[in-house]
């Protein structure tokens, strides 16, 4: 099974405030085109002036529970791909790259600036979306793409799409989606 997992606030997490503002005014935001960057974990950062708490990897904390899950479907063998709409800069890609290293988060690809998450979905054929951005996930859905909204802040749900509160929960729509090839 294909698995794409939102990084930000759906798999880690972060004290910085200023990664909190940024997230805010790059979350949601989709274009007709398609266009990402897959990341190299081999290669080196370019020297950059450190601009914030954002690149020490110690200000990023996981989303409860969801290493272990994803953990779990790595060595079931499904493919596990990271994406985030985050922009290419490298100095915050070593810092991601540093989390998952600490975490030993297993994937197989490390997709940001990732232009439109529903377009990637469907030209990679992928059996779910993992995302906590409402209209990234209102999007996906609309477009046939199996949607899991992890939401575990309000009660703000999307009909077309699984909304779930807990990584438990998220494995076990996934564990559905494998046994019926449906989320629910």
């Amino acid at each position: 099974m294909k698995i794409v997992v939102d990084l930000d606030q759906t798999l880690l997490d972060c004290t910085s405030k200023i990664y909190q503002i940024s997230n805010r005014f790059l979350s949601g935001r989709y274009k007709k085109k398609l266009n990402f960057n897959v990341i190299d974990p081999n290669e080196k950062p370019k020297k950059f002036l450190r601009i914030s708490s954002m690149q020490n990897a110690d200000n990023y904390f996981e989303v409860e529970n969801s290493v272990e899950v994803i953990k779990n479907w790595f060595n079931e063998g499904d493919e596990i791909i990271l994406l985030s709409s985050r922009p290419n800069f490298s100095c915050l890609n070593a810092t991601i790259l540093d989390w998952l290293g600490r975490f030993e988060m297993p994937y197989h690809r490390l997709i940001v600036h990732c232009s439109n998450k529903t377009l990637f979905c469907q030209k990679e054929n992928v059996d779910v979306l993992i995302d906590n951005t409402y209209n990234v996930c209102k999007h996906a859905a609309k477009h046939n793409v199996n949607v899991i909204f992890y939401n575990p802040y309000t009660n703000r749900d999307i009909e077309e799409a699984t909304t779930v509160k807990s990584w438990n929960e998220i494995a076990e729509c996934v564990n559905n989606l494998k046994q019926n090839k449906s989320l629910n």
